[in-house]
């Protein structure tokens, strides 16, 4: 349900001015559903986001993943969450590529 997701959001990328906000807090929720998955798989259960991305970096260290990166999103996602703060295109692209990949390479050993 989740790849259905991001490749729904990736259809909304190609739209003239799409909601950055909405892009982002698509792709997140992908990263974060695939990464629990991952974490159910070996039988380990968390009740955070941090939690989640902190077991993918010690379990699949293989997959040599970025844990700053994934503090940066997991902060933007709380700050728009919790306070308000918007998502802009700017936020976006600095992260776009990145998630792309990270969302690519961890369903890859998911499947």
């Amino acid at each position: 349900m989740a790849i259905e997701d991001y490749e729904f959001g990736k259809r909304l990328r190609e739209i003239e001015e799409p909601n950055y906000r909405v892009l982002f807090n698509i792709n997140y929720d992908v990263l974060r559903e695939i990464c629990d998955q991952l974490m159910r798989f070996k039988e380990q259960k968390t009740s955070n986001h941090q939690g989640i991305f902190a077991f993918i970096i010690l379990n699949f260290s293989e997959l040599e993943l970025d844990w700053n990166f994934f503090e940066k999103i997991r902060n933007v996602r709380n700050k728009n969450k919790y306070q308000g703060t918007d998502i802009t295109k700017d936020i976006w692209k600095n992260a776009e590529l990145q998630m792309d990949i990270y969302i690519s390479t961890i369903n890859s050993i998911s499947e």
